[in-house]
């Protein structure tokens, strides 16, 4: 069972796309939202862009990245499901506590996303998806 405390409601929706100048249109009209360029991470190989509805759009920069290796075997769609994190360090270790290997944490330095933080959790420990734990995301509205 979740920590309720320190693991909220889903943050965001990552999907994975072949081509972000393609998909963005189409999701910009259908979802009636716009996208803000977020970048590109040259270590990960990826780029990304977000949406104020919760939709990121990512697509890989090199063929041996992560992203690319997930579309050659499953083709575009849901990539990662992320959960806001009240607390990340203590949903990081009620994951680690549960056996659930972490494979990244991430905290932008830069803008637009300064401050954002993300704990990667391994598809493998979670029925097959990538989850993350996001704090402090600038793209979505506070909680009331």
């Amino acid at each position: 069972m979740t920590n309720k405390k320190s693991i909220g409601n889903i943050d965001h929706v990552a999907v994975a796309v072949r081509s972000i100048e393609k998909a963005m249109p189409f999701f910009s009209e259908l979802l009636g939202t716009e996208f803000v360029e977020i970048g590109t991470d040259p270590n990960v190989g990826f780029r990304s862009v977000m949406s104020t509805t919760g939709l990121e759009l990512i697509e890989p920069t090199r063929p041996d990245s992560d992203i690319a290796k997930f579309m050659d075997k499953r083709g575009e769609g849901l990539y990662a499901l992320a959960f806001t994190a009240h607390d990340a360090d203590k949903a990081r270790a009620q994951a680690e506590k549960m056996g659930v290997r972490v494979v990244g944490d991430f905290t932008a330095e830069d803008e637009p996303i300064k401050g954002l933080r993300e704990i990667w959790l391994h598809p493998k420990d979670n029925f097959g998806v990538y989850l993350m734990l996001t704090a402090r995301n600038p793209f979505r509205p506070k909680a009331p």
